[in-house]
């Protein structure tokens, strides 16, 4: 007979198996194999932290779970408080969670967490914002009707270096063109 091994699930294979749980799942899947990993004595990285930020990212509008003291929360707070657990961890934030987390709380209506976290991610952990973090914000705000917050991010980012995605740069164009600020449209253009 073949001897029986035991293999000890690392951090790798954790966070590999947070990604495919996360499909099936959702991120209190994630977060919940992010609990495991814990419980294993592992100490999670900031590709574990990654992996649970971008289901919450893919979470469905308004989708929530149950966890702790009887309450339920959105994909959006789960990322805002794995953020803060990862500066508690002193693990260093990446361009991939912060957008991550941006777009959590831009893609559900949450469009001045959104924005803090575009700000907040230069001066506090020296990112420059990817162009789709930039747009989820940036898109996050006009979906609820704040135009001039997301005309202002928009022109912050690319006053700092950044560079908004398509995305982001279609739907300022046509909000501007919308609202007859041509001269916006034209600064846009340029």
């Amino acid at each position: 007979t073949m001897p029986e091994v035991q293999v000890r699930p690392d951090i790798v294979t954790y966070s590999i198996l947070m990604d495919v749980v996360s499909e099936f799942q959702g991120w209190p899947g994630a977060l919940g194999l992010l609990g495991e990993l814990r419980f294993a004595a592992l100490r999670p990285d900031d590709k574990a932290f990654g992996s649970v930020l971008g289901a919450c990212a893919r979470t469905p509008l308004g989708g929530s779970s149950g966890r702790g003291g009887g309450g339920s929360i959105s994909g959006w707070e789960a990322a805002l408080a794995l953020l803060q657990e990862m500066t508690e961890e002193r693990l260093a934030w990446d361009v991939v969670a912060l957008g991550a987390a941006i777009a959590a709380c831009g893609r559900t209506g949450r469009w001045a967490w959104a924005l803090w976290l575009l700000g907040r991610a230069p001066s506090a952990h020296g990112l420059v914002p990817s162009g789709a973090a930039v747009g989820a914000a940036v898109l996050g705000c006009l979906d609820a009707g704040e135009w001039q917050q997301a005309l202002q991010a928009f022109a912050d980012i690319v006053a700092r270096g950044g560079v908004p995605d398509a995305a982001s740069h279609s739907g300022m164009l046509l909000e501007a063109e919308q609202r007859g600020l041509l001269s916006c449209e034209i600064g846009l253009l340029l």
